[in-house]
């Protein structure tokens, strides 16, 4: 009888998703395909793990500062071109990291990628708000699982790319897959009645707009706001300490064994989304989300004690289960709170909140995996989860 409304719930939303969301599962294959060999490929152009993480971080750092002023911008031109923009620029990023050498093109790609990144996904976030409303939470729990599932397969065969051929194809692969997903999206989205020019609003921005779009917004914000985006910065902070030093901690497993984790991960976390979702439309979401960061923290300590591929692979899994506690339902959670028209800045913002914590995690990580070792930065993962627990205890809707 339960699973009777779900299904029913699930069928109806996703005969809105449509297109979009197989496409977004393609678009997340190529996006995550360098998830299980990235940090390696850094340690092939440095061995200090500081810097891994710093260098891991530029293109989160560049996804923060950017995701705010790209929501105005989404706001002014539509989804659509912004997705465009997004995707080209993603793909151009990956095809950089490919061919360099060097730390500097690195870093240059990474600056690229993140544009592109917080352009695509700022837009897709508030393509979503906009098509699906009511049911906010098995709406986004659906489009997290889109992208969930893609975020899955793709490390899988990142993995598999390197190990079978080389360190650096799955960055090839990436940038084809991410090529092909835009081609066909710019078909399906619907031509946007927003006919802004991008002159005018480059002109806009510059002269300080999305700082005033900005301060307005979380000055206005209603309750909560402030501390569902401060929750999506923990979250991201923790998951982003856990891919940039697995690979590293588990040294004694290959690129394929790291791949198929992430998989697991990904995959659990694309599943639970579309359930939990459903159920936090019933029952009350802050109570999720709690549970979210505290089993998400119990469980990043358990991962310290998996010394054999079965074991860690499970407990991953686990993982995902707990992380898909967290990201759809405060997603819905904050879109059920703003405006139709500001959805763009507000998505961006939130995006900003997610990218600080994903810049922050590998850094802070790796300070703390050079202090004390690479299981320093689990621990450092899990104190993240404990605080996000207690604070959304302090959200009432």
């Amino acid at each position: 009888m339960f699973f009777m409304p779900w299904r029913r719930s699930l069928h109806n939303i996703g005969k809105i998703l449509g297109p979009f969301a197989l496409l977004l599962l393609l678009y997340s294959i190529g996006a995550s395909a360098d998830d299980p060999i990235f940090s390696r490929f850094v340690e092939t152009l440095t061995q200090s793990p500081l810097l891994i993480g710093i260098l891991v971080s530029i293109g989160w750092i560049t996804f923060t500062i950017m995701a705010e002023p790209i929501g105005s911008v989404i706001d002014r031109i539509g989804e659509r071109r912004a997705v465009i923009y997004g995707g080209v620029l993603d793909a151009i990023g990956f095809i950089m990291i490919y061919f360099t050498n060097s730390i500097y093109v690195l870093v240059l790609a990474m600056v690229i990628e993140g544009l592109g990144s917080t352009f695509f996904w700022s837009a897709a976030r508030t393509h979503i708000a906009n098509i699906c409303s009511g049911r906010t939470g098995a709406a986004f729990g659906a489009y997290v699982a889109s992208w969930g599932i893609g975020w899955s397969i793709g490390p899988l065969l990142g993995g598999a790319l390197a190990y079978f051929v080389d360190i650096r194809t799955p960055f090839l692969f990436a940038a084809a897959i991410l090529t092909i997903s835009i081609v066909v999206l710019m078909y399906v989205i619907p031509a946007d009645k927003k006919k802004t020019k991008v002159r005018k609003l480059v002109v806009y921005e510059l002269k300080g707009g999305f700082l005033r779009d900005g301060v307005h917004f979380l000055r206005s914000a209603p309750k909560g706001t402030k501390r569902l985006l401060f929750l999506q910065m923990l979250m991201y902070a923790a998951l982003e300490i856990v891919i940039t030093f697995a690979p590293l901690y588990f040294m004694e497993m290959n690129h394929a064994e790291i791949g198929a984790m992430i998989f697991v991960e990904s995959i659990i976390f694309a599943i639970g989304s579309i359930l939990w979702g459903y159920m936090a439309d019933r029952f009350g979401k802050p109570l999720f989300v709690v549970l979210g960061f505290l089993f998400s923290g119990g469980i990043i300590l358990l991962l310290l004690t998996s010394f054999n591929f079965i074991y860690a692979f499970l407990v991953m899994g686990t993982f995902g289960l707990a992380l898909a506690l967290i990201e759809p339902i405060t997603d819905a959670m904050l879109n059920d709170r703003i405006n139709h028209r500001t959805r763009g800045i507000a998505n961006g913002i939130s995006q900003a909140a997610y990218g600080l914590g994903a810049s922050i995690g590998p850094i802070t990580g790796g300070i703390a995996a050079a202090a004390f070792g690479i299981s320093g930065s689990f621990v450092l993962a899990t104190v993240m989860c404990i605080v996000g627990g207690a604070i959304g205890l302090s959200i009432r809707k």
